[in-house]
């Protein structure tokens, strides 16, 4: 059987901003992530053989490593910089070169911190940038989506257009000052409106979420064991 091997040329570091995927200019190299589990000693006076025994704990999936040219005016480098001042948990991935659209490549989805940022200047070589994400929890490694939301509602405005599957991206008008958003998914899929995870008997709903005067934004991600999550932005304006 012929080799199914690849490069790693062209492998994509995105981050999700404001609804939408930024690529991370001028990759060099990247590493990661690395899963290990802690091991949790169990010895006990009836273990076999007068030898330790071992059970498998808490799963780590480590960091994920980046090394690239340094590029001041590029705005992912740029956010990077200030999401590690920030403090900032958000949605990152790696998206790899096995097909040609994007959205029918492999990808390794995370939630992940910018841990630290070194640069470097030298006098003739290119300057660099090395970042560490620390990861903050599980990550999925699949072609694969979490399936379409079955509802989709505002409890102050409507949709527009009508919730469609295919469709992720929406707008809404309200006068009010709040609204409360509700998700209906597949089974055992979860739903963060926010940020916020919010059950009740499969149907999931958001608090009162405070609208300013303009624009305003609202994500909806719906995520599932090994499979990519599924995201949702609405545009709502309150005039």
């Amino acid at each position: 059987m012929a080799t199914q091997a690849r490069l790693g040329y062209g492998t994509l570091l995105q981050y999700r901003d404001n609804g939408d995927w930024k690529n991370i200019a001028e990759r060099v190299t990247i590493g990661g992530p690395s899963h290990t589990s802690d091991n949790v000693e169990v010895t006990n006076m009836d273990s076999p053989g007068g030898s330790k025994e071992y059970i498998p704990g808490l799963a780590d999936t480590g960091e994920v490593t980046l090394e690239g040219n340094f590029i001041p005016g590029d705005a992912g480098q740029q956010q990077m910089l200030k999401d590690q001042k920030d403090r900032k948990v958000r949605d990152w991935r790696l998206v790899f070169p096995t097909a040609d659209d994007i959205e029918d490549r492999h990808k390794f989805s995370f939630e992940a911190y910018v841990q630290n940022l070194d640069f470097n200047y030298p006098t003739q070589e290119a300057m660099t940038i090395s970042a560490t994400f620390k990861l903050a929890g599980d990550t999925t490694l699949s072609i694969n989506y979490a399936a379409d939301l079955d509802t989709l509602t505002l409890s102050n405005g409507t949709l527009t257009p009508a919730l469609a599957d295919g469709v992720y991206h929406y707008a809404a008008t309200t006068d009010q000052s709040t609204t409360k958003v509700t998700a209906e998914p597949d089974d055992d899929e979860q739903v963060f409106i926010n940020g916020e995870e919010v059950d009740s008997e499969g149907i999931w709903q958001s608090g009162d979420i405070e609208l300013s005067e303009g624009p305003n934004r609202i994500e909806v991600k719906v995520t599932k064991k090994d499979l990519a999550p599924r995201f949702y932005t609405i545009d709502i304006s309150r005039i």
